[in-house]
């Protein structure tokens, strides 16, 4: 009778947690949408926009509106000659633009599984003083979890940002600089 018991709790117990599953996959999503809000509304951040076709080759990146392939040579020249307090925003963007190969890569493995895949994400970065990745965060969770979040979770911290001294004018410290970045992924039919 006690093994019965014990068997219907835990029965009910697997339930009662897989009823809560989609509630909590619906407060990751609410709490998304609320920071890509945010993070669309400072003047200072740019929503990256990757759009291909599932037979695109992801290596070719195409040239934007602009005339630019979103590949522009950053901070990283001027190292051995004026290291900053703070690594900015828009040096980190700059980056991030660098390693659009990468980015498509992971993209590119997604619609492979899933050729109309498209969503939105947060990336989510730690960089180190030295310029070296410290932490590497993707979100919502769906997209943690699919082939592209997991791609961008291994590829993303070899990337190499310009250094800086992390020296406030509070004469503190800073040893790591956080960005968020918005990215936006489509289809195209090409």
């Amino acid at each position: 009778m006690a093994s019965v018991l014990r068997l219907g709790l835990a029965a009910a117990l697997v339930a009662m947690f897989a009823a809560m599953a989609p509630a909590r996959a619906a407060d990751d999503d609410k709490a998304f949408e609320r920071r890509m809000a945010q993070l669309k509304k400072k003047k200072d951040t740019k929503v990256f926009q990757i759009a291909m076709s599932p037979k695109e080759d992801p290596n070719v990146v195409p040239v934007t509106g602009d005339g630019t392939s979103g590949m522009v040579l950053v901070a990283n020249n001027r190292m051995g000659i004026y290291t900053p307090p703070l690594i900015s925003v828009g040096d980190i963007q700059t980056v991030v633009g660098q390693h659009m190969k990468d980015l498509r890569v992971c993209y590119k493995k997604q619609l492979d599984e899933d050729p109309e895949w498209a969503d939105n994400m947060i990336l989510d970065l730690a960089v180190k003083k030295n310029g070296r990745v410290a932490q590497v965060d993707v979100s919502p969770g769906r997209v943690r979890r699919a082939t592209i979040g997991k791609c961008l979770m291994s590829s993303v911290p070899a990337w190499k940002f310009p250094e800086f001294t992390g020296e406030t004018d509070e004469g503190i410290t800073q040893e790591v600089v956080n960005a968020s970045f918005p990215f936006s992924f489509s289809v195209t039919n090409h």
